[in-house]
Formats: C-alpha cells, structure tokens, sequence
C-alpha cells in the first residue's frame, strides 16, 4: 500500500506585529522584534530555511535606513538574550519588494516561536516611518512534508 503524504509543518500562531504604536527606532539601533510567529514541526528532519519579508513605506523610508533583518528563535515567546540568531540578512530589497532571510534551524518534531528583527543604519534619516510585512507562504521548510507557510501579514495590521 502507497504510504500516504501528510503535512509536517503547520502555522501554529499566524504572522503578528511586535510593534508599539508610534515606536521609535533610532539610528544604529540595537536589534528590535518587529513580527512574530509559531510553527510546528511533526518530524524530526523538519527545518526552517528561508522568512520573506517586506519593507513596507510610511514617510520616505530608504533601504539605506536599514543595516539588516535578522531572525531569531525562541523558547519561551518572549524576545531577551536567551533567543538564538538563525537567519540575517544585510542586503534589503526596494522598498515594497521581499527581502529573502536565509535561515538555519531544525524545527523537529516540536513547536517554535521565531521573531524577525530589524537594525536601522547608522546613517538613517531622522523622522522616516516605515513597517515590516510577510506575504503568504513567506516561511520556507524543509523536510519531510516540507511546505511554504504563513498568513499573511498586512501593513494595516502593524504600528
């Protein structure tokens, strides 16, 4: 008898903002979560290889603003120094374009929480606004049942 595919990788938690409103990120900033999500692995080959994400135009925001995207998981939902750095990436794409995060991490059999994190450049212009989006399908696994996942998450709905 066939063995019969299942799904291994699930959005556990859709894509969601960390944001406050009217939060302010100065130049050289220190890493600051701007999204979070959850996914669950069901086999133990299951890993995290890629998050899309968009730089998204309030007031005059340039790629130059920002020094990188990084990403980072966490055991507990709650973004400190015990979270591990799986994915950066410095090179951003044009504004409104999706920035490809390269990402190294076994999910497993097992859930997890990521957070994206932006660091704004030394040179970035004072009073620019911009917000971090996800299209759909914007986290990559692999793995046994390996799929593109993830709701998508719309400038409206973050500060």
């Amino acid at each position: 008898m066939p063995e019969i595919a299942r799904a291994a990788v699930s959005e556990t938690t859709a894509p969601a903002g960390t944001v406050i409103p009217s939060q302010t990120i100065k130049a050289s900033s220190a890493v600051t979560p701007v999204i979070k999500f959850q996914i669950t692995g069901n086999n133990a080959d299951n890993t995290v290889t890629q998050v899309a994400v968009i730089l998204t135009n309030v007031t005059s925001v340039a790629t130059t603003d920002i020094a990188s995207f990084q990403v980072f998981k966490s055991a507990d939902n709650i973004f400190d120094g015990g979270d591990a750095l799986v994915g950066t990436q410095t090179t951003i794409a044009t504004v409104g374009s999706a920035t490809n995060i390269t990402v190294t991490d076994t999910i497993g059999a097992a859930t997890s929480w990521y957070f994206v994190a932006v660091s704004t450049a030394s040179g970035a212009v004072n009073a620019r606004a911009f917000k971090v989006t996800m299209a759909a399908n914007a986290i990559t696994t692999a793995g046994t049942g390996a799929v593109s996942i993830g709701t998508v998450l719309i400038a409206d709905a973050v500060q």
